[in-house]
């Protein structure tokens, strides 16, 4: 977790000077899209060392659940909750 998370930082820091350099639209997209990932990577951090929030909760929830990024919906995710864990979050 450390090394994807250090990884995507650097990476931002990179899309942030090619930003800062050239002022083209698609390196502010690639840069917020890498601030993202890093962001995502931080609250896995958060979660690992404090335990879950309401903030990590809400960010794996907005992941698909898994804690995974997702761009699109994966037909293999689906069934994966068993019914009795459905029911006891209700």
């Amino acid at each position: 977790m450390l090394i994807p998370g250090a990884v995507a930082l650097l990476v931002f820091l990179v899309f942030t000077y090619l930003f800062e350099q050239n002022r083209h639209n698609y390196f502010r997209a690639w840069q917020l899209a890498w601030a993202a990932y890093t962001l995502h990577y931080a609250l896995k951090a958060v979660e690992y060392y404090q335990g879950p929030s309401p903030y990590c909760f809400c960010e794996l929830a907005a992941a698909g659940g898994n804690g995974d990024l997702h761009l699109r919906l994966d037909p293999a995710d689906e069934g994966v909750v068993s019914p009795e864990v459905v029911m006891t979050l209700r």
